[in-house]
């Protein structure tokens, strides 16, 4: 019988030791959760940040391509075969940019890590085409 009682004093030490460790565990679960959090919102600010900066380089571009035909109408003049194409090309990166963008809008912080490097990438590509074309006519 001494025997019984202790075992059963153990095991309800046993349970006595688990329930110290439940708000321990608890915290650490909060504190986890907290970092995720802050993880989530860090790569959502970021995401923001180059939808914004697409977004400016897309308005850019349009602005500089309503200035560059108003120039060319104003004198009368008509645009040449190449610069015309690589107008046209552009337009189709800036439509091809602007969906990324509007995807990029919507996706989760794991998709964006995937595609942020590309996206990166087409802006930059897309803002030295822009410079190079709207320059050399100068």
């Amino acid at each position: 019988m001494l025997f019984l009682f202790s075992i059963a004093v153990a095991g309800c030490n046993q349970n006595k030791s688990e329930k110290k460790t439940d708000p321990e565990v608890k915290q650490l679960k909060e504190d986890m959760k907290k970092t995720g959090d802050s993880f989530e919102a860090l790569v959502e600010s970021e995401k923001n940040e180059a939808i914004k900066k697409g977004e400016e380089l897309i308005a850019n571009f349009e602005k500089q391509l309503g200035a560059y035909e108003a120039k060319i109408k104003a004198q009368g003049s008509k645009v040449e075969a190449e610069t015309q194409q690589a107008l046209d090309q552009l337009k189709k990166e800036q439509k091809r940019l602007q969906n990324d963008l509007d995807e990029l809008k919507s996706v989760t912080a794991d998709k964006w890590e995937e595609m942020k490097a590309d996206i990166e990438k087409d802006m930059k590509e897309f803002n030295n085409r822009v410079k190079e074309v709207f320059n050399s006519d100068e």
